[in-house]
């Protein structure tokens, strides 16, 4: 048995979501703006591609890395979109998702007794896949606006700190990291030789004026930034498991080897559907986040809701401290029919807070968000 398991909860997010199920299987419905998927229909072009790759035999093991045309493809994405210099495709691996870039790329850097660094709100995934390297994990609170707190960070790196963790936009606060913020952090990574890990899964959800950044296009020579990117979020291709990670070639040789004897490679004709997927400029959904996220800035003016409006990613929070903790709140919102994410999946400090994914058609959200509204309200906390 693994003994850092025991340092290791149950996931939050698992267990609600063993509870919806359980509620529905009992024949009732719920709204479900809890999962981090977008809720629309893969683009038809997108899957005929890997239908067409299937019916062409691609259906045996392929390179470990990455099909090279894909990685040409990812390589000029890079470039041009993220404004990433990108010297060889070799700098590429092509992954079964962004998850399992983040699990290799620990897997790759840390070692036991390293010191990893998150934000709240974080992703689970990055406490769990650290501690089962052996790492110790260092949280650091957001500040009162949900943005990261860069002066705590200066005092808590340390010559025994490996790895700063940032995902920018943020699940599940919307935060776009600035280029000033960006640029301090590497300052601070720099000077204490530590590694920057960027996750940028939601980088073509950005409103109202911010634009995302690369972290690794403001590394200025600094070479310890591992960049992950995603299909999932972007072409809403989340069953396709597929992702990418760009770093450096020292760093990609050793999460290569590990690749290798984990899955061998991702599958082609999945690989086919992502350089379909490429050959768009932009997510195809944007628009309509754009109109949902509208929906909510008018929803916020009218209602009593304690709203944080995101700047980006595809999600929006509500402070319901008022009516008990994240778990609590969510159960009784799925009895009413709907189903929110408990804070608490984001870091002790969220628990007072619930994400609402609003990267649905914009029925579904209204519907979600009358319940909503009729729950928590002065007259819900009774």
């Amino acid at each position: 048995m693994n003994d850092k398991l025991k340092d290791i909860a149950p996931s939050p997010t698992i267990q609600f979501a063993e509870f919806v199920r359980a509620f529905e299987a009992q024949g009732n419905d719920v709204v479900k703006l809890q999962t981090g998927e977008p809720g629309f229909a893969v683009l038809d072009e997108i899957k005929a591609s890997m239908s067409k790759s299937i019916f062409n035999e691609e259906l045996d093991y392929c390179n470990s890395q990455g099909i090279l045309s894909l990685r040409e493809k990812i390589s000029k994405k890079l470039r041009e979109k993220n404004k990433i210099q990108v010297s060889s495709i070799e700098e590429i691996l092509v992954t079964a998702g962004a998850v399992q870039g983040l699990a290799l790329s620990l897997r790759g850097l840390l070692s036991a007794g390293d010191e990893v660094v998150v934000f709240e709100p974080y992703w689970k995934p990055y406490e769990v896949n650290s501690i089962l390297c052996g790492a110790n994990v260092k949280k650091i609170k957001s500040k009162q606006n949900f943005r990261p707190d860069l002066e705590q960070l200066e005092q808590t790196v340390s010559s025994k700190t490996r790895l700063i963790i940032l995902n920018s936009p943020n699940n599940p606060s919307g935060y776009v990291l600035e280029k000033s913020e960006i640029q301090k952090i590497i300052k601070i990574a720099r000077r204490n030789g530590a590694y920057i890990l960027s996750d940028e899964v939601y980088e073509d959800f950005t409103f109202s004026g911010h634009k995302h950044i690369s972290v690794a296009s403001c590394s200025n020579s600094y070479d310890k930034v591992i960049s992950l990117f995603s299909f999932s979020k972007t072409y809403a291709m989340t069953g396709f498991r597929i992702g990418y990670v760009h770093a450096s070639l020292n760093v990609i040789e050793k999460v290569k080897k590990i690749s290798q004897h984990t899955i061998t490679c991702v599958p082609p004709f999945v690989q086919r559907a992502a350089e379909c997927a490429l050959t768009l400029r932009e997510s195809p959904y944007l628009s309509k986040l754009i109109e949902n996220r509208d929906f909510i800035v008018n929803k916020t003016k009218m209602s009593k809701l304690k709203i944080f409006l995101p700047e980006g990613a595809m999600y929006f929070v509500l402070d319901i401290s008022d009516f008990g903790d994240s778990i609590c709140v969510a159960k009784k919102l799925v009895k009413s029919g709907v189903a929110l994410a408990p804070g608490i999946a984001f870091g002790g400090s969220w628990n007072k807070y619930l994400r609402v994914c609003y990267a649905v058609e914009l029925d579904v959200l209204k519907r979600g968000m009358s319940v909503i509204e009729d729950v928590l309200t002065e007259n819900g906390k009774n």
